[in-house]
């Protein structure tokens, strides 16, 4: 028997190796931009919040529209609802303490 070389114009694309693919490049989150409206409440006396996310530090005016990158806008928006609930625990046990003290 004869060996038989075959060139890679000969070969069937079949008989082809494949090729491994590339991984693709992920988009940078932070390149997207996200319109947000902060409260100046939230700010407290200052007229900012800061917003972190894996080192990357935002310090973002408060009772203004602007835009954020999106992971900051998800932290905004978390830091935004633990606000609420604060507010709600606090109203409450205000709530109970004046009750409490009509009863002594």
């Amino acid at each position: 028997m004869a060996d038989i070389n075959m060139t890679d114009m000969e070969m069937s694309e079949e008989t082809k190796p494949e090729k491994p693919e590339k991984p693709k490049k992920k988009a940078d989150p932070f390149k997207q931009m996200v319109p947000i409206y902060l409260d100046k409440s939230l700010g407290g006396a200052a007229n900012y919040v800061y917003a972190g996310v894996n080192g990357h530090v935002y310090q973002v005016p408060t009772g203004m529209d602007i835009e954020v990158p999106k992971p900051i806008y998800q932290v905004l928006m978390d830091m935004r609802a633990n606000v609420r609930v604060l507010d709600g625990v606090r109203a409450q046990i205000a709530k109970e303490n004046r009750e409490n003290m009509k009863l002594m």
